[in-house]
């Protein structure tokens, strides 16, 4: 159904004001669902604290600032959705020029910016909140539960793969410098790109509600699942930890020598925020990003990415093609194992089918009120 939320105002400012608050408070059960959700993991940490210890001003500030850094980071990310949004506004013969549309989008609906403005400071706000919880978690994975499944996991990945560690597999793409180079970035600029799509589902208006909440609702719920509660049940640190983690420094020498050569001779940013988390770990005080490989974030949300977007085309191709970007980076940059990636596949599906429901009853309590006050 196509997002009914909205309707024109009639140039009274203090009407259109007035419009504007109750157009805002329609979608309180939105807010009650993601804002509640947020608040019961905040209560959650503090009860593990409690058990725990209280975690450094240091990490909690940095946390904060990470998370801060990672909404700030969205303005890049709405650059380019601008750009092609503009392309598809050309290439589309039907609709009017994009000037003319700004126009007339503005006569006919002038609270659209403020209610964007407002919208986007609670997205930035909410995203910062779950950033928060999600690190104030990983942080103490080791605490909790110390890592133990990473020989476990490399053996399904050398079971999955005949024999041989994944890596091995794409190893062709450490002699090519550029696509090597466009695979690390891409892998580092996912949190943007993570962080942007997150405001664009409070702001945007071209996107059905329903859907576009299903994926704020789900994403908490992956964030909470994957990020912490799986991540501590299969507590493990990954391919580049390997060897300070279990012993066996041979397991991984191959393919942490080919990241280490190819980051000298230009600069690998997979590498150097590796040898930064681990002098993180091993300096409680001031430790902060965490260390956790099962099951990939990376690997989640990108999935999630293209399920929300799965109907909208140019995007659908490229998040295919991000997908496959990000799954092979989470391997040869020896963040992950390949098995961490596919334990990530169900736990998405579990949490869009579960986020689609309580957006579903959200949506449907909406619509009976605005199709009520129209009546």
């Amino acid at each position: 159904m196509a997002d009914t939320l909205y309707s024109p105002t009639h140039g009274n400012l203090h009407f259109s004001m007035r419009a504007l608050g109750a157009q805002l408070f329609k979608l309180w059960p939105f807010m009650a669902i993601i804002f509640g959700a947020l608040l019961t993991w905040h209560i959650g940490i503090q009860i593990m604290y409690g058990f725990l210890g209280e975690p450094g001003v240091e990490q909690s500030a940095r946390a904060s600032r990470f998370a801060l850094m990672m909404t700030m980071r969205v303005t890049y990310f709405m650059f380019i959705l601008a750009i092609v949004r503009c392309i598809q506004t050309i290439l589309d013969e039907r609709e009017a020029s994009i000037g003319g549309r700004i126009i007339s989008s503005f006569k006919t609906d002038p609270m659209r910016v403020p209610r964007g403005l407002i919208l986007f400071a609670i997205a930035a706000i909410s995203f910062v909140w779950l950033q928060t919880n999600f690190m104030s978690v990983k942080t103490t994975i080791p605490e909790i539960q110390p890592f133990y499944l990473d020989e476990a996991a490399r053996g399904w990945d050398r079971a999955l793969f005949f024999g041989r560690d994944p890596y091995t597999l794409f190893a062709w793409l450490y002699d090519m410098p550029y696509f090597f180079d466009l695979i690390d970035k891409t892998y580092t600029y996912w949190a943007a790109i993570i962080a942007g799509t997150w405001v664009y589902c409070f702001v945007t208006e071209k996107m059905e509600r329903k859907r576009r909440y299903q994926y704020l609702i789900s994403m908490v719920m992956l964030w909470l699942l994957a990020g912490n509660f799986f991540a501590l049940l299969l507590s493990s640190a990954g391919p580049c930890y390997y060897g300070p983690i279990t012993g066996d420094y041979t397991a991984y020498a191959g393919l942490m020598e080919r990241l280490q050569t190819i980051h000298e001779a230009g600069f690998v940013n997979a590498y150097d925020y590796q040898g930064m988390l681990w002098e993180m770990y091993e300096n409680p005080n001031s430790r902060f990003g965490g260390i956790s490989a099962m099951p990939s974030l990376h690997v989640a949300t990108s999935l999630m990415l293209l399920i929300l977007f799965r109907k909208t085309p140019i995007a659908r191709e490229l998040l295919v093609l991000f997908n496959i970007t990000i799954y092979v980076g989470s391997i040869i940059l020896g963040w992950h194992y390949a098995v961490d990636g596919l334990i990530s596949i169900p736990i998405v599906i579990f949490c869009w089918w579960a986020g689609g429901k309580l957006a579903a009853k959200a949506d449907g309590y909406i619509s009976r009120r605005e199709r009520a006050a129209a009546t």
